[in-house]
């Protein structure tokens, strides 16, 4: 009866004449080494993912053929290759994907401060955080809050506030603005505000502008005459519109 072959000598065909290398390691090495890629999109850590599997199925089949397959070198190199990829790629997305959650997170707190600020007829705290060079900064402290007291004036007390939407988007300069909706409820008017922040050069995100509008829903329920004017953003079209 023939002796089992030790793991160390797996490699070493019992007959050197009918040794054959392991279809499924080379094809394993050959995914782990493309398991580079986990570093460009995220979907792609699933390919060191494959590598480590490929990479095991073949060390079982080496290890069951009895030295008469080869090959546990390559497995071996194509799991250790999935490993390092896969941590790798791992890591890198996992650590975008939370800095932006507490990007976003931080947005909508400052959001949210603002939008209470404005509430509160705190104009002058808000506009100072505007830059001196921006539609609403340069157009001074009285302009900004007439556009903001028209468009709150008649609306009644406050019932609520939900943020609508955040997202962050290039302009057609290669800046990254993050334009965040807010619709506010009031007794007799339903306004949507923007708030305008803007990545600057030393990577902290600043107040650039104030927008706000009545929605349609608003005026088809309360009707529109002597309704607000619009008060425009930085990004959006209007007198203050860059």
């Amino acid at each position: 009866m023939d002796e089992p072959v030790s793991e160390d000598r797996l490699d070493s065909a019992t007959d050197l004449e009918y040794a054959a290398v392991c279809p499924m390691a080379v094809v394993a090495l050959i995914v782990g080494v493309l398991g580079a890629t986990a570093l460009v999109v995220a979907p792609l850590v699933a390919v060191p993912v494959v590598a480590i599997v490929l990479g095991l199925v073949s060390l079982r089949t080496i290890r069951r053929s009895g030295g008469v397959v080869v090959g546990r070198r390559l497995a071996l190199a194509a799991v250790a290759l999935g490993v390092a990829t896969g941590a790798l790629g791992g890591g890198y997305h996992l650590s975008i994907w939370l800095g932006e959650r507490q990007t976003f997170e931080d947005l909508k707190r400052r959001s949210a401060e603002t939008i209470d600020a404005i509430l509160a007829s705190r104009h002058e705290e808000v506009f100072e955080k505007l830059p001196a060079d921006s539609p609403q900064g340069k157009a001074g402290l009285e302009s900004f809050r007439k556009g903001i007291c028209d468009l709150f004036e008649g609306g009644g007390s406050l019932v609520g506030r939900e943020l609508m939407s955040l997202q962050i988007l290039p302009t057609e300069r290669g800046v990254l603005v993050a334009p965040a909706a807010t619709r506010v409820t009031l007794d007799r008017r339903i306004l949507e505000m923007t708030l305008w922040f803007r990545l600057e050069e030393d990577g902290h995100w600043r107040l650039v502008g104030v927008g706000g509008q009545e929605t349609f829903e608003s005026i088809a329920k309360y009707g529109d005459e002597g309704g607000p004017a619009d008060v425009p953003g930085p990004y959006e079209r209007g007198p203050h519109s860059q």
